[in-house]
């Protein structure tokens, strides 16, 4: 499926808004730019909700905490 959107387009909504988010509110804004059905993937995983997009970003340190949830970090962008 070459519709899926790329994990680095959800990074690229969060650097260029400067806002801060958190959890739901970031799914919420993914729903509104891709769709509610758009499906995400990255380099080395694909099929994925944007709940479960959020969670693989949480989880390898890709955003940074703030007072209202978080924001992306940018040191801990990937380089390609």
């Amino acid at each position: 499926m070459e519709d899926q959107i790329h994990g680095h387009e959800v990074l690229k909504i969060i650097a260029e808004s400067g806002n801060e988010y958190t959890k739901e509110s970031l799914v919420e804004a993914m729903n509104e730019k891709f769709g509610k059905d758009a499906q995400y993937r990255t380099c080395s995983i694909r099929d994925m909700s944007p709940e479960t997009m959020v969670d693989f970003f949480i989880a390898r340190g890709k955003f940074k905490s703030s007072p209202g949830g978080f924001k992306f970090d940018a040191e801990n962008a990937c380089q390609h």
